[in-house]
């Protein structure tokens, strides 16, 4: 309802297959905190797509055993689809990608386009854009 390709098929596939044998097999579960301080939103190359920029902290767990924890950024790009039953906002993810990238890394790439936009006399913050 919210997938579009290609996602909906790296989902099924990457998720529905590969992650979902992995959990059944070993008992991991995980979790992901978003750092919502650095989240943010950039226009795409095509007109009706933008990349939305969701960093955090990913916890894994083998049955009640910790993992070490990533730092990780999904970028994931949406469009637009009429509103409908199902999707009251018509927004779909086309795609997801995910990069392990240290928190530091963004607040510094963060803090480097406030210093740019400012520069600039932009009225923009971090790469927000109007909806």
């Amino acid at each position: 309802q919210h997938l579009w390709e290609p996602a909906l098929t790296q989902f099924e596939k990457e998720i529905m297959v590969d992650e979902m044998k992995t959990i059944l097999d070993t008992r991991r579960t995980q979790l992901f905190l978003i750092v919502p301080e650095h989240i943010r939103v950039y226009r795409d190359a095509e007109p009706d797509m933008v990349i939305v920029r969701v960093p955090g902290v990913r916890q894994k767990l083998i049955g009640n055993q910790p993992l070490p924890t990533d730092e990780v950024v999904y970028y994931v790009k949406l469009t637009t689809i009429p509103r409908n039953l199902f999707n009251e906002y018509g927004i779909m993810a086309v795609d997801i990608r995910l990069s392990l990238t240290a928190l530091e890394t963004i607040k510094k790439e963060d803090e480097s386009e406030a210093d740019l936009n400012k520069r600039n006399g932009e009225q923009r913050k971090g790469g927000l854009v109007n909806m």
